[in-house]
């Protein structure tokens, strides 16, 4: 086959070719915008916390004997209710009782005066005799009676009477005799709550003692 038989149609081709292609496509370039610009966080230190002071308060006074006045009084009265019974609340038959006369509030000529306890009715002989002093921690003033009364073979209402002489220490400017009744109710002694019925006196000795 002739070369120069083919020639024009290769030539019409070829610039059909050219006319058909598209232009070179070019890519689109994307912009990408710049971020914004963020700021950093700005951190603020709280504002220090006010400290107080600790309140110092100070501890109260250590207790002290009750004060007796110093001026007499002459109308400075016992009653019943100063006359305290132990054990108690409660005395049963067959208790060995303690007593206690107390006198808050009495005037300081008080001090030494001479208190009796009778059983029943005043007699010649008293049941026991104290005087007026300063006891225990408080350092009231009162007349003690250690275990001085044994109820044993009593029951139901008894009677005490407490005299009490303030004139024999302190004179005209001291009240005169003062005589207190009181009522005692004793509880027949199977009438005590468990466990006091087993309850047993125990002694102990030691070396020193």
């Amino acid at each position: 086959m002739k070369l120069g038989r083919w020639l024009p149609w290769l030539v019409a081709a070829t610039l059909a070719c050219n006319v058909l292609t598209p232009a070179t496509l070019v890519a689109p370039t994307a912009t990408i915008a710049p971020p914004t610009g963020t700021a950093a966080p700005t951190f603020t230190a709280p504002p220090p916390t006010a400290t107080t002071a600790p309140t110092l308060t100070a501890a109260p006074p250590s207790p002290t004997a009750p004060a007796l006045s110093a001026t007499p009084d002459p109308d400075y009265r016992l009653t019943a209710a100063n006359v305290i019974f132990h054990p108690d609340p409660q005395l049963y038959s067959g208790d060995i009782a303690s007593i206690e006369v107390v006198a808050e509030g009495a005037p300081s000529n008080w001090i030494g005066a001479p208190v009796r306890v009778y059983l029943d009715a005043r007699g010649e002989e008293p049941l026991a005799r104290s005087t007026f002093n300063r006891y225990g921690l408080g350092g009231r003033l009162q007349a003690t009676f250690t275990w001085v009364w044994d109820t044993a073979g009593r029951s139901g209402p008894q009677t005490v009477i407490v005299v009490v002489s303030p004139s024999a220490v302190a004179g005209g400017d001291a009240p005169p005799e003062q005589v207190l009744t009181v009522s005692v109710s004793l509880l027949p002694a199977d009438a005590r709550p468990q466990p006091e019925p087993e309850a047993q006196w125990a002694e102990a000795a030691s070396a020193c003692c």
